[in-house]
């Protein structure tokens, strides 16, 4: 075993050690410093690892940093390691890897992978959280390794009803914002797509004009069992618009509307989700309404109240 003084002798000495070599000291001062008295602005010290193979193949191991520690069963155990890794040998197109791993459950764990493709977090699919802190946030990204589910702009874990959550402090920005980089026209800020990528819905800009529009698919080409005949002044009697104040508006300001549950009855499509429903919390998971459905609905029975007028108005 060489002793802490005698390597650092033989490397004054600009020595070249072919044995494995261990220092050892009996505190917690550096076992080894590297120091570079140059003045210049390249870059040192350094520390060089390098495999000298003969025969140099694709995703050759050339280099590994370890640190080890003991578990209650005085076993040496590896807490981390840094890889290296040989990506690609071929002269003019090499690539190098570097691999993170982290011990977690008695097992190397993958938490970082750099390659000439891609940054992998995460590779081995554990159940490990990702957060990234602000200034003022403790959890201004992050992202639930248990579900995948994102949270952004918070101080805590929370579980959020979405798949994606952002916070926002009302009144001093807005949450989300979507903006052009050019003068686009008729372009979407958001596209709603279902599992096969078409698209079913968007909020996009009005053509060239400064103004948005929200749209609900309505090709023809998606139809069938089209019919222009249906009594829409029926459908449009039953309808029970009625003035309100939310609960939670402080100026109780009254509106005019209707109550999710008694439109169903009438227009299932126009409502979604179900009357008195709430969560695993016990908590309301309120139904809501899509306004646009009722159009169709007015524009029927204005015809026909016109087609009447006309009718007596002809006699």
């Amino acid at each position: 075993m060489t002793r802490a003084s005698d390597l650092a002798r033989l490397i004054g000495a600009g020595a070249t050690i072919n044995d494995g070599t261990t220092i050892t000291t009996a505190d917690n001062d550096a076992q080894l410093t590297l120091i570079s008295t140059d003045a210049d602005a390249n870059r040192g010290p350094q520390l060089d690892f390098k495999r000298n193979s003969a025969s140099p193949a694709d995703d050759d191991l050339c280099g590994t940093i370890k640190a080890f520690g003991k578990n209650d069963a005085d076993e040496d155990i590896t807490l981390g390691e840094i890889i290296f890794r040989n990506e690609d040998v071929t002269d003019g197109t090499e690539d190098g890897q570097i691999i993170i791993n982290c011990e977690r459950g008695g097992a190397a764990t993958q938490v970082m992978k750099l390659s000439s493709t891609e940054t992998v977090l995460n590779g081995d699919s554990a159940d490990l959280d990702f957060r990234i802190e602000s200034d003022g946030k403790s959890h201004a990204f992050f992202m639930r390794g248990s579900d995948g589910n994102i949270l952004i702009n918070t101080d805590a874990d929370r579980d959020p009803p979405s798949h994606v959550t952002i916070e926002f402090e009302g009144g001093s920005y807005s949450a989300l914002a979507c903006q052009f980089t050019d003068n686009a026209s008729g372009s979407g800020f958001f596209v709603a797509r279902k599992a096969d990528g078409a698209t079913i819905g968007q909020i996009a800009r009005n053509g060239t004009a400064d103004s948005v529009q929200y749209l609900t698919t309505s090709d023809y080409r998606l139809k069938e069992n089209v019919s222009y005949d249906f009594n829409a002044t029926s459908q449009l009697k039953q309808l029970k618009p009625c003035t309100f104040t939310w609960k939670n508006d402080e100026s109780k300001t009254t509106h005019q509307g209707f109550l999710a549950h008694e439109v169903q009855t009438i227009l299932p499509h126009a409502i979604n989700g179900k009357k008195d429903a709430v969560d695993k919390e016990g908590k309301i998971e309120a139904q809501s309404i899509d306004k646009g459905d009722l159009v169709p609905l007015l524009v029927k029975t204005i015809q026909e109240l016109e087609a009447r007028i006309a009718t007596l108005e002809s006699k």
